[in-house]
């Protein structure tokens, strides 16, 4: 094995790492900073519009341009984002602490050591993480197209002729669940790596 590719790109991608969870931690600072604006606003002027352009919605290939009387009033829209900000720094929180994980296990990497004893036990803590993010998408996919219908007042378009009835398709996505094993096996590789190592270590 080559240690001094193995630590220059476990440091290239540490870097990497790094600035993604500041694109995170940013990110997640800008959403909030937009919607405390646009909450102000709405609570000085009432009658402000800031639901402009989202008159689309989209059912998976169609997309439909809704009247301006199904259109969400500010209160809706904002509870909507609030609600929908919420779920996503849920999200930016397991993302930067997968993260945080990956750097702590191409640290040692970067000093040419591959079977750190702790490389095992922080795998395993990332496979459950991404089974954790996994269920949430899952639950978010459903919630969200609960809480579309009833923020763009999808039912009133049964008055329509031509629709007799709007149903919600949701599909589980359980490709997580290969993510999770993927790392599973992945800490037990390592962790039988780690015990080579030491022994290694002990002959010498």
């Amino acid at each position: 094995m080559n240690l001094d590719k193995l630590a220059s790109t476990a440091k290239k991608l540490n870097t990497f790492f790094k600035i993604l969870q500041k694109v995170i931690e940013v990110s997640v600072i800008v959403v909030l900073c937009v919607l405390a604006v646009l909450t102000i606003a709405t609570i000085v002027d009432p009658t402000v519009v800031i639901s402009s352009g989202l008159t689309s919605l989209e059912l998976g290939p169609l997309s439909v341009t809704l009247t301006d009387t199904h259109m969400p009033d500010n209160g809706t829209l904002l509870c909507y984002a609030w609600i929908c900000a919420a779920i996503g720094i849920f999200f930016a929180i397991i993302l930067r602490k997968g993260l945080c994980i990956i750097r702590k296990i191409l640290t040692p990497m970067t000093e040419g050591r591959p079977f750190h004893p702790e490389t095992a036990h922080d795998l395993k803590t990332l496979a459950f993480l991404s089974l954790l993010l996994g269920v949430a998408q899952n639950l978010w996919s459903l919630a969200e197209s609960i809480i579309s219908m009833y923020a763009y007042r999808v039912s009133g378009l049964l008055e329509a002729s031509g629709v007799q009835s709007i149903t919600i398709n949701y599909t589980l996505e359980l490709g997580f669940l290969v993510v999770f094993f993927v790392f599973l096996l992945m800490s037990y590789i390592f962790s039988y790596g780690a015990e080579l190592q030491a022994e290694a270590d002990t002959t010498l």
